[in-house]
C-alpha cells in the first residue's frame, strides 16, 4: 500500500523515482529492485546494491540527508530514517 500510496504522488514508479532522486546523485549505476506478481517494486525491500553503494548511502544519512553539498533526502527524513518511535 505505501508502495502504490508514493507511486501515485510521484507520478510513475517507484525505481524510477529512487534512480532520479537518490541512486543517480549518488552515482549508483548498478542495481536491481525486485517486483511483486503485478510487476510494482516492493516498497519495503529487495533493492540489491554494491558494499560501497550502501556506504554511499549510509553517508548520506550520517550527513543529514547532503551528499557532495546537495540536499538529496529533507532533514524531516533522515530523523524519520534514524528514530525509532
Amino acid at each position: 500500500l505505501m508502495g502504490q500510496t508514493i507511486e501515485a504522488r510521484a507520478g510513475g514508479p517507484l525505481a524510477r523515482l529512487l534512480e532520479a532522486r537518490l541512486f543517480r546523485p549518488l552515482c549508483i549505476g548498478q542495481w536491481t529492485w525486485d517486483v511483486d506478481a503485478r510487476g510494482s517494486n516492493y516498497a519495503y525491500s529487495r533493492v540489491h546494491l554494491r558494499a560501497r553503494d550502501l556506504a554511499a548511502i549510509g553517508q548520506l544519512v550520517l550527513d543529514g540527508g547532503e551528499w557532495q553539498g546537495r540536499r538529496l533526502l529533507s532533514r524531516a527524513a533522515i530523523d524519520t530514517l534514524t528514530h525509532l518511535q
